[in-house]
């Protein structure tokens, strides 16, 4: 049987949805439950799951066939809102049938769904991708009833993993899986179940007598997203099943055999052959040094080979579909395109051509499942990229993103650990996350803020690394309409009545030159204004912006994408007839090791010019929740200071009182008027 390659990760961000059972007739029905008049598990819940049932038959080679079943008591008219109406979400691989509803009245009426009272329709198209959306509105549903519905998925496209979630979005009574899986002997020899529990005590593989293995939970909480929380597979209740070769189980033996067949690949698909070594001499130079080789040879694969990939290649998905399969770098060399992992066993190629250290790594989503050294499975290393030794470490490159520099992976693959081909041993190292001044936005305004308490101005805003990478991948194949509409949206986060024309952007789709974004921007009613008085916050692009962490307790890790540094240098022309009454530049915020935070502002007297410098660095991955008051703390001063407001005061000055030019107060000190 042929699983599609690390298809694990997409069903991993699946959600099984809801649950029902395929029988005709209904499961029995206790109405002493009508007595309850609260939720049990939560006594402030609108609606409680009473029973949630999903029972997943894996034994077909050809689909696998789930029976969702769901029963709830709805106690309050929010509750009832949110069931108005039920809306299931498929592609062309799964198919819903046998959709069935019912509402138990306290009074013993039972209202049921029609059959033509459930609705289809398309949803998205895009090439060959379909989305459709099967939608009914269960009847009669008041407070204090009982909705049971239940439905059947068939999904075509078989997975190699299960992910069973325990928590949603409502509490539950009892939370119910039933999982049947393939003829492993027959259909996949060799292979045998496996499981992984978050959150879940004592996930044990016993089959019952109908082959099913069961897994039960009772009095669930609700799943309660968390700002910055790492994917719900690890942060809440679930059991991860899965097939798995069975081989050597201890970690040396494991691994050892995992590098050793990822070296015969490097030797493979990136032999250096003459084609390759050709290829090197129009790279780089023989006295180049290593690290300049590297950097050629990396610019050359992420901007003369195609990722074939990416909607910015032109290929249609008729066309993909046509090019053929690169089995080696040569391949790669003569297609002039490749998918991501093709752009980067060529990049070891050249790589080893040039006499470096060059093999095929695997990289960890940290953001999925946590590399750690007993757990024993290949999907934990899922990533192709390359790895070069240099200077007695390692380091990694990713040209086939595109737009990542020399020396990145993808934030997620980073404050992890990478699998390194090799031929003798289980070569496993650590990845470190690139530094804050890595990846930077630096964002540069003139504006000027008139009577009315109107700014306006240009802005001028550029990325570098993570940033860029990810403004990129947003905007290289977008119309200019979108583009436009991209960025407005951004500004708009903070300033909600921002204008935003004339929209510029340089090297958008160029994975070499740095993208820069150019804008005119127009706030009315910025400055707030009481009689004769103006109140400027100069942190202009903060305006508006919520603090980042509000709860006051936190649960789950909080997992920061990448470490990164902000620029902002914002000068704002003052209005005529005003001068700064009150006012200062707040104190810079000491952040220990989390990073730094900057701030000066200075006054020009004599142009009426208010210039704001703000830098902040950051430097954590990830924040255990025993430190949130820590880390919020800190957050919650740098809103503070972003927040800072100077008042401006009408003076009825003469243009013969003007006073002679001052020097500029030097940053950080009170700007007197």
């Amino acid at each position: 049987m042929k699983f599609p390659p690390h298809g694990w990760l997409m069903l991993v961000s699946l959600s099984l949805g809801l649950t029902a059972t395929a029988a005709s007739k209904w499961p029995d029905f206790d109405r002493a439950e009508f007595a309850n008049a609260k939720p049990q598990v939560e006594p402030d819940a609108d609606a409680e799951i009473i029973l949630r049932e999903v029972v997943i038959n894996d034994s077909s080679p050809d689909e696998t066939e789930i029976d969702h079943y769901y029963r709830i008591h709805l106690y309050t008219d929010r509750g009832v809102d949110r069931f108005a109406k039920i809306e299931l979400f498929h592609d062309r691989n799964t198919e819903f049938s046998g959709i069935e509803a019912r509402t138990l009245h306290p009074d013993g009426t039972v209202a049921e769904l029609g059959r033509k009272d459930v609705f289809s329709r398309e949803v998205l198209r895009s090439g060959s991708s379909r989305v459709t959306v099967k939608s009914f509105a269960p009847p009669a549903l008041t407070p204090g009833v009982v909705l049971e519905y239940r439905y059947r998925e068939r999904r075509s496209l078989k997975g190699q993993i299960h992910p069973l979630r325990f928590q949603g979005d409502l509490p539950a009574r009892i939370v119910r899986y039933r999982f049947r899986p393939i003829n492993l002997p027959v259909i996949m020899p060799g292979f045998s179940l496996r499981c992984l529990s978050f959150n879940y005590p004592n996930a044990k593989l016993e089959a019952d007598s109908q082959g099913y293995y069961p897994f039960e939970a009772r009095n669930v909480p609700t799943r309660k997203p968390e700002p910055m929380q790492p994917k719900m597979i690890q942060s809440h209740m679930a059991v991860l099943l899965y097939y798995s070769v069975s081989d050597e189980r201890t970690p040396a033996a494991y691994w050892t055999k995992q590098s050793a067949g990822l070296h015969s690949r490097t030797e493979r698909a990136a032999k250096v052959t003459k084609a390759v070594k050709a290829a090197l001499a129009g790279i780089v130079a023989p006295g180049d040094p290593d690290a300049d080789k590297l950097r050629k040879i990396h610019d050359y694969c992420r901007s003369r080979i195609v990722n074939r990939d990416r909607d910015s290649a032109g290929f249609s998905p008729e066309q993909r579909k046509k090019l053929p399969v690169n089995a080696n770098a040569t391949d790669t060399l003569k297609q002039g395109n490749g998918t991501a992992g093709d752009i980067n066993t060529l990049f070891v190629a050249l790589a080893r051509a040039a006499g470096l250290d060059a093999r095929l790594a695997l990289g960890n989503d940290r953001n999925q499942v946590v590399y750690t050294p007993n757990l024993l499975e290949p999907f934990i290393f899922t990533k192709l990229v390359a790895a070069v030794f240099q200077n007695a470490k390692w380091s990694y490159f990713d040209p086939g993103a595109g737009y990542l520099p020399p020396g990145m992976l993808e934030w997620k693959y980073c404050g992890t650990s990478a699998l390194i081909a090799d031929p003798k041993q289980g070569l496993i190292q650590p990845v470190e996350s690139a530094a804050a001044g890595a990846s930077t936005a630096r964002r540069e305004a003139k504006l000027t803020l008139d009577d009315s308490g109107t700014l306006e101005g240009d802005v001028t805003v550029t990325y570098t690394g993570y940033f860029e990478a990810a403004q990129k991948n947003t905007l290289d194949s977008a119309t200019p309409e979108e583009r436009k509409k991209l960025v407005t949206d951004e500004v708009q986060k903070a300033l909600k009545l921002a204008e935003v024309t004339v929209v510029e952007i340089e090297n958008a789709s160029d994975p070499l030159a740095p993208i820069r974004l150019r804008y005119h921007l127009h706030v009315p009613d910025f400055a707030e204004h009481t009689g004769s008085r103006r109140f400027l916050q100069p942190a202009v692009f903060r305006k508006g912006l919520p603090p980042l962490f509000q709860a006051a307790t936190r649960t789950t890790t909080i997992l920061f994408d990448h470490h990164y540094t902000e620029f902002d240098d914002v000068t704002v022309t003052l209005p005529e007839g005003f001068e700064l009454e009150a006012g200062n530049a707040p104190d810079d915020l000491p952040l220990g090791p989390l990073g730094e935070y900057e701030v000066g502002i200075t006054l020009m007297k004599s142009s009426r010019q208010l210039r704001h410098q703000r830098t902040f660095s950051f430097h954590a991955n990830g924040v255990a929740p025993k430190y949130y008051d820590i880390l919020k703390s800190a957050f919650d001063g740098l809103h503070a200071r972003d927040n800072h407001v100077l008042t401006l005061k009408r003076t009825e000055r003469t243009a013969a009182d003007k006073p002679p030019e001052a020097p500029p107060v030097p940053a950080g000190k009170n700007p007197s008027p």
